[in-house]
């Protein structure tokens, strides 16, 4: 049995056969008793609320939701929530897709197509249109602002429904049902971003080839390998461009003290330079080196080193004294071969 304290407030509060016998002066005056209306804080326009007052028909114009109701109502539809059938349909196409390729780049191919084809369908629906999402924040849909948006597009009508016992099918109900397809391409997306990151990982700890022609010299291996890397999934494929450029990375913190021979932090120096990394291979001298793919957030960066390292940073420290060695970095081509 639930606690009584997560019993919900208002649920089916209105009595339909009362409500429907209402004129819509006394309804309003109902809804207030009930709380369902609670007062807009206007306490610079007080003279025009006593006018209201005085004047009933404009008294609606202070009067609002009361915001408790819609949290309800967002509980309410969590609870009842069920994905589509469709979507293992959806799942298992993408499947056998993967099943069907060649071998493992060929699948990450169709994994990130079929991510993108979702992106762009996600693009159509108004929810995530007004609320300007980037297909990254989709996956992270509940924040409270989302909560809150969700409130605030939610009609008037879907509200009496709710606090007057009507059954509500909530997928078929806007904002709800956007919201169920949002979660649907949000499952679809997580899934291709696992099998992606999956795929890249036993890539990247492929034990490596022992036939080497022993004529080459030391050079042109490095070439070759740094060549193989270009063609190979980073291990953070929605971060960097390619395992290349990702070891770029590497290759910085290291030169500059910041990490150790053994790959760990140097306090102090770890964070500044990293900042520095990122504002400086993100600019417009020296985007065209490719190290990051187009329009990644720095917050995706900071997650990304945080796993690597086994970080928790939430900030980076400013790097800002460190951005001038760093543009000499970004100035030597040979960092980039």
């Amino acid at each position: 049995m639930k606690n009584d304290k997560n019993k919900p407030l208002f649920k089916n509060i209105l009595d339909k056969s009362i409500l429907e016998g209402l004129n819509e002066k006394n309804k309003f005056k109902l809804f207030i008793e009930k709380k369902i209306y609670v007062k807009l804080d206007y306490s610079n326009l007080e003279n025009d609320v006593k006018i209201a007052h005085e004047k009933f028909m404009l008294l609606d114009k202070f009067y609002e939701i009361n915001p408790i109701i819609y949290k309800e109502m967002i509980e309410s539809f969590k609870d009842e929530y069920f994905f589509i059938s469709d979507i293992y349909g959806k799942k298992k196409e993408i499947e056998i897709k993967i099943k069907i390729a060649l071998n493992k780049k060929q699948k990450i191919e169709v994994l990130e197509k079929e991510f993108n084809k979702i992106s762009k369908k996600i693009q159509n629906i108004d929810l995530y249109f007004y609320y300007n999402l980037k297909p990254e924040e989709i996956l992270e849909y509940g924040s409270k602002n989302f909560n809150s948006f969700i409130a605030r597009q939610t009609e008037q009508e879907l509200v009496i429904k709710y606090l007057s016992n009507k059954t509500l099918t909530w997928r078929k109900e806007y904002p709800f049902n956007e919201w169920v397809e949002i979660k649907y391409f949000e499952y679809l997306m997580n899934f291709c971003k696992e099998q992606i990151i999956k795929l890249s990982s036993k890539i990247n700890n492929k034990p490596k080839s022992n036939n080497n022609n022993n004529n080459n010299n030391n050079n042109n291996n490095n070439k070759i390998i740094a060549e193989n890397n270009k063609n190979l999934p980073s291990k953070f494929p929605f971060v960097f461009n390619d395992l290349h450029s990702e070891k770029i990375l590497k290759k910085f913190l290291l030169e500059k003290n910041a990490i150790t021979d053994k790959g760990e932090p140097v306090p102090r120096k770890f964070q500044p330079l990293c900042d520095a990394f990122f504002e400086i291979s993100t600019s417009k001298d020296f985007i065209n080196r490719n190290v990051f793919k187009y329009n990644v957030d720095k917050k995706d960066f900071i997650e990304t080193i945080n796993k690597e390292f086994g970080l928790t940073i939430k900030k980076l420290s400013n790097g800002s004294f460190h951005e001038t060695t760093t543009q000499s970095f970004f100035e030597d081509s040979s960092n980039f071969v």
